[in-house]
């Protein structure tokens, strides 16, 4: 359950635009803070661009298992939170490195009346692709099904799909 206190909260953010900051495999929030993964951070804030970070499951204090289902509906939650909760009226955009692209790339598809920027850094397109380069051998993709649960990720195909302004970065 997320707790937030509203005391503090000033009005005018409420009509700031907001990145929804995703998170490279394994690394939490909390590490963005610092040099060098501070650069987007600090970019966005000084510029008046609201940032929610947050941690996928297992990561600093949260708990659950992350796998690409879990992040996918966090991420939609997180959006509605903001929505919902906070009251948020500017512009949304989403920032995903690494393994974060892949939630990125899934809430701007899906949810193109909110989400008007997309920036992919360092992402990876298809996740089952990518184990076929990794793994040799004949078997590869069936060890990887069952090792993985069946995930599918086909953030690729959900980026070009995006309704929104799109950049990606190698």
């Amino acid at each position: 359950m997320l707790r937030v206190s509203f005391k503090d909260l000033n009005p005018e953010y409420l009509k700031y635009p907001t990145v929804i900051f995703f998170n490279p495999n394994a690394q939490c929030y909390q590490q963005q803070v610092h040099p060098p993964n501070c650069f987007w951070l600090k970019f966005f804030v000084s510029n008046n661009i609201n940032v929610m970070a947050w941690n996928y499951r297992d990561y600093g204090r949260s708990r659950g298992m992350p796998d690409p289902f879990t992040c996918n509906h966090d991420g939609e939650a997180i959006l509605q939170f903001l929505i919902k909760t906070l009251g948020l009226k500017g512009k949304f955009g989403c920032f995903g490195r690494s393994l974060g692209g892949t939630v990125a790339t899934h809430l701007a598809k899906n949810y193109p009346q909110h989400i008007e920027f997309l920036f992919v850094d360092r992402s990876f397109g298809n996740i089952n692709k990518m184990s076929d380069s990794l793994m040799l051998g004949k078997y590869n993709r069936k060890f990887f099904d069952i090792f993985s649960k069946g995930w599918k990720i086909l953030s690729a195909k959900n980026f070009y799909e995006a309704n929104c302004f799109k950049i990606v970065s190698q």
